[in-house]
């Protein structure tokens, strides 16, 4: 097994600003078990006892059964790999829009360790939504003996097992268990701490945002750029509960800033988009057209290859429409466009779908449903293109898994262009 750093402890501080939970780097040594309930409230967000959640609409459900068909199409040797990737990455879209039950039964064709984690999870998911620590606890029993099994493996790679055991740990501190989470985090690889600092960020009382801000930059030194991209996403998740707060919102800004040093230009875009949209979320318009600026300003001082550029541009002109400068948008997206046709043949056919796909849902974004449509369907053919399956089955299932996250239902050629598709996938892969 891979060599693991020292173990990132869970410490309760207490000060004068109020409790707050806190993970920082210490040498190694265990804290004591603390009762954290007192410190954490288990109702905010919509996430209280009382199971909200409506059924999914059929459309939806058939998009992602579809998607899951793409996905566990690829044969199981020797694309083991891909396909327990694709597959994850449809399970985490069916939590994304509250079918956890879906999720649930998708996970059971996940063969290799991520159906730890898919499990790990999907009693994350309940236990946010209202479920008891008895609940999820089988939930949480069956991916430790996953990893556990995983782990007998002198082959398997550390960041693997890990990735399990930081989801089932991330459940755990849900509830406030930080002594049963503790054995779940020591010797855990720093990348994989992501689902916890996320999880602590949805966690915190206001009155500990400050200490867990310290603590995120704290942490982000010397880190690696996994690690740090969780880091970020923790400051995204404090921005949507505490952004209306200007004076935490600068603190965020300022450590984003920091966090973020030595990382890609494509992960401060990322940054500054999911930013923009918490802004929009609450309706800060201002904020919002300020971080596309700036992510504008990082993406036009770079040279872009055009699978690149072209969803870059979509992004960006999405959330500056829904901000209010309309006329810019639909000039950045008109170009995107114009990108993609004049670059199609340099383009490698794996990365046309991926580059052309977030083009149709802004313009789904923006109401234009029938240039949405148009390029929606050129997405579909271009996931139709290449004359192996593997990259077909992953094309497929993420323009199914999008639609699904957006809310987009495709008109019945476009759906049925799906199914067709998907039901040609075979061999040679």
């Amino acid at each position: 097994m891979a060599a693991r750093i020292p173990w990132i402890a869970g410490v309760l501080l207490f000060g004068a600003a109020g409790a707050y939970f806190a993970f920082v780097a210490v040498s190694g040594k265990r804290p004591e078990p603390t009762d954290v309930a007192a410190s954490v409230d288990l109702a905010r967000d919509g996430e209280s006892g009382a199971d909200s959640r409506s059924p999914l609409q059929d459309w939806r459900a058939e998009l992602l059964d579809l998607a899951h068909r793409a996905a566990s199409s690829p044969p199981v040797e020797p694309h083991i790999k891909n396909r327990s990737r694709f597959q994850a990455h449809v399970i985490e879209t069916a939590l994304e829009v509250d079918d956890p039950e879906r999720a649930l039964r998708y996970a059971e064709d996940v063969v290799n360790w991520r159906q730890g984690v898919a499990l790990a999870d999907a009693a994350l998911y309940r236990a946010r939504h209202g479920a008891s620590r008895s609940q999820i606890q089988p939930l949480l029993d069956r991916a430790a003996s996953i990893a556990d099994e995983a782990a007998k493996d002198r082959t398997a790679q550390a960041w693997r097992i890990d990735r399990i055991r930081a989801a089932i740990a991330a459940g755990l501190l849900w509830f406030g268990a930080e002594s049963d989470a503790g054995p779940f985090m020591e010797g855990l690889t720093a990348s994989e701490f992501t689902k916890i600092d996320t999880t602590l960020a949805k966690l915190v009382k206001k009155d500990g945002v400050q200490a867990r801000v310290e603590n995120i930059v704290h942490a982000s030194k010397g880190a690696s750029l996994d690690r740090v991209k969780g880091l970020l996403a923790a400051l995204v998740e404090l921005d949507r509960r505490f952004g209306s707060d200007p004076e935490i919102l600068a603190k965020l800004d300022e450590a984003a800033r920091i966090v973020w040093t030595q990382t890609p230009r494509t992960v401060r875009v990322d940054h500054l988009l999911e930013g923009a949209q918490a802004a929009l979320d609450r309706d800060d318009r201002e904020r919002a057209l300020a971080l596309v600026a700036e992510a504008d300003e990082i993406v036009g001082s770079t040279p872009w290859a055009p699978e690149d550029a072209v969803p870059l541009h979509a992004r960006l002109a999405r959330v500056r429409y829904l901000a209010g400068d309309e006329d810019a948008a639909l000039k950045e997206l008109r170009e995107s466009v114009d990108l993609f046709e004049k670059s199609q043949k340099v383009i490698v056919d794996i990365f046309r779908t991926e580059a052309l796909l977030p083009v149709a849902l802004a313009y789904h974004a923006i109401g234009d449903r029938e240039q949405a449509t148009k390029l929606l369907d050129r997405t579909v053919t271009e996931a139709t293109r290449n004359p192996n399956s593997r990259p077909r089955a992953e094309d497929l299932s993420e323009v199914c898994c999008a639609l699904v996250r957006e809310g987009i239902q495709p008109d019945a050629a476009v759906r049925d262009r799906l199914s067709k598709a998907v039901e040609e996938l075979s061999a040679p892969w």
